[in-house]
């Protein structure tokens, strides 16, 4: 069934439309869109399949949704599950709880994702906020990221302050001002590059097997537990228990306690 009152558009049960410019767009049931939708509103309620762009200064999915270009809005909120083909591009904040996966790459003021989610491309948002498991195929720039999960890096990682409470797995370089992970399981980073960086074990029976594998660290002020890396540099460096480091350059302090273990120690 169809109505369209004015500007406003409603599809409910099994209902199709085609695209247009419209004030409030509401689905719910089975709906699907042919062409590009630019509305004040988009709301939907159960499967909405969407075969152009969507614009929209709001956007609200519960249930499933694709959208088969891109997704250009002030805000979204997504329950469910979501697809987005082209570019997700968020002027406020995107939050997701669920699984998505945004092909095109994400660009957002606020990024908060509970569940599962894919980037396809790359993102750049102020803050990125993970609870889940989270893979950005690309490059990853934020003023603050903060994930508890696991997190896969396919290219670098840019931010002011970077957290990590699970597992990480990057690639490629994670530069920050501020870098803090903490392992409840095994993580592979490239490299890391920073002013401060605090690498800690989680707590639990199998803790000291949770390692942080690196083939670089490079920053000023550096402590780490349960790190294998093939090279440790730094001006202040603090080396703890579990850590094996084949070869460690520093410049003005370098502390290591009983349970750290160095190949070759050096001061630059």
């Amino acid at each position: 069934m169809q109505t369209e009152m004015g500007h406003d558009l409603h599809l409910s049960g099994h209902g199709s439309s085609t695209g247009g410019f419209y004030r409030n767009v509401h689905l719910e049931g089975l709906s699907t869109i042919d062409g590009d939708v630019v509305c004040e509103q988009c709301t939907a309620h159960g499967v909405a399949r969407m075969h152009g762009n969507l614009r929209a200064d709001m956007t609200a999915f519960h249930g499933k949704a694709d959208v088969l270009g891109d997704m250009v809005t002030g805000s979204a909120e997504i329950h469910g599950t979501i697809r987005v083909s082209g570019v997700c591009d968020v002027a406020k904040i995107l939050r997701i709880h669920g699984t998505s996966r945004l092909q095109g790459g994400v660009r957002a003021d606020v990024l908060n994702i509970h569940g599962r989610t894919h980037v396809g491309a790359e993102c750049v948002a102020r803050e990125v906020e993970l609870h889940g498991i989270a893979q950005f195929a690309q490059d990853i720039r934020a003023e603050r990221m903060d994930c508890s999960g696991v997190l896969h890096l396919g290219g670098p990682c840019e931010a002011e302050s970077f957290s990590c409470k699970g597992q990480v797995h990057s690639s490629g370089l994670i530069n920050a001002e501020r870098v803090h992970i903490r392992l409840h399981a095994k993580s592979e980073v490239q490299e890391i590059g920073c002013t401060e960086l605090r690498v800690e074990r989680g707590r639990g029976w199998f803790a000291r097997r949770h390692k942080l594998v690196v083939d670089i660290i490079e920053g000023d002020h550096i402590y780490v537990e349960n790190v294998v890396a093939k090279r440790i540099r730094g001006n202040r460096i603090t080396l703890g228990n579990g850590v094996y480091a084949e070869r460690v350059e520093y410049r003005e302090e370098l502390n290591r306690h009983h349970g750290a273990k160095v190949k070759e120690a050096v001061q630059v």
